[in-house]
């Protein structure tokens, strides 16, 4: 149940989908009135639509507790980790937060905001290694976990599990 007042930027995309499917549903109101079946369709659809609006917005208490920016923020950055914009401003707008407020909510954590978004990369990038073992192609893991290039992916995995990619597998 939605027990509070709910406001977006109209030019927000998935809000523009809304309203653009709303607009639609009312062009074709007249063969919707024929087909209950359509009509079912298009009811389930808009609320589904909106039902991803209101599941997606920040909670508007988010920014009065450091500790809930951190861990929406680190929520958010999972949810992203694969995307190769993933920012400071794209999770502040995500969330609802400037990008003053996102750091300083890190700041009294261990690791930094981009920090972590590394850290959760290469972890998610050495689970890809062990699991295709010989066949992994470093370069297209580095790749896919949005490093720069290989090199600098293997200083990073060098870095936190002691050994090059190559010579890691050699040693499992």
């Amino acid at each position: 149940m939605l027990n509070q007042a709910y406001i977006s930027d109209t030019r927000a995309p998935e809000v523009r989908f809304l309203v653009n499917f709303l607009e639609a549903i009312e062009k074709s109101s007249d063969d919707l009135d024929r087909s209950t079946s359509a009509q079912s369709i298009a009811l389930d659809t808009c609320a589904s639509l909106f039902s991803g609006l209101l599941s997606d917005r920040p909670d508007p208490r988010i920014q009065d507790h450091p500790n809930a920016t951190v861990q929406a923020a680190k929520n958010v950055i999972e949810k992203n980790l694969d995307r190769h914009d993933l920012s400071p401003v794209l999770i502040a707008k995500i969330l609802g937060v400037s990008v003053r407020t996102l750091h300083r909510s890190f700041s009294d954590s261990d690791d930094s905001l981009m920090g972590f978004a590394r850290r959760r990369r290469l972890q998610k990038a050495h689970s890809e290694l062990v699991r295709l073992g010989s066949a992994a192609k470093v370069s297209e893991i580095a790749a896919r976990w949005n490093f720069a290039d290989s090199s600098h992916f293997i200083r990073q995995f060098k870095s936190a599990y002691g050994a090059t990619p190559a010579a890691y597998l050699k040693s499992k």
